[in-house]
């Protein structure tokens, strides 16, 4: 989803997920080590894992927007959306 302001909620999660880990690797570090050494070494599975996810998750989000404009493809996706958990309970059920 488009936050008001045209930037997107994941997105926005994202750098928030990344500072927490920033400020969460700063309370366990060692006071003799490099801090700056040490939290950028934290921050790199973050920033190399959930950026480029965010990033791709924008791009589906604004590509199904104009796919869904049509009240039809809406309806059609929906009823898609709404089957999915019904069909995945009677597999769960069958078993």
């Amino acid at each position: 989803m488009l936050a008001a302001s045209g930037v997107n909620v994941g997105f926005r999660a994202t750098i928030v997920l990344v500072c927490g880990a920033a400020f969460g690797a700063a309370l366990f570090i060692p006071s003799d080590v490099a801090r700056w050494l040490l939290a950028a070494t934290i921050l790199r599975v973050p920033v190399v894992v959930h950026l480029p996810r965010a990033a791709t998750w924008a791009a589906f989000d604004a590509a199904m927007q104009r796919h869904l404009q049509s009240p039809r493809r809406s309806k059609v996706f929906n009823l898609l959306m709404a089957s999915l958990p019904v069909g995945t309970a009677i597999v769960l059920r069958l078993r």
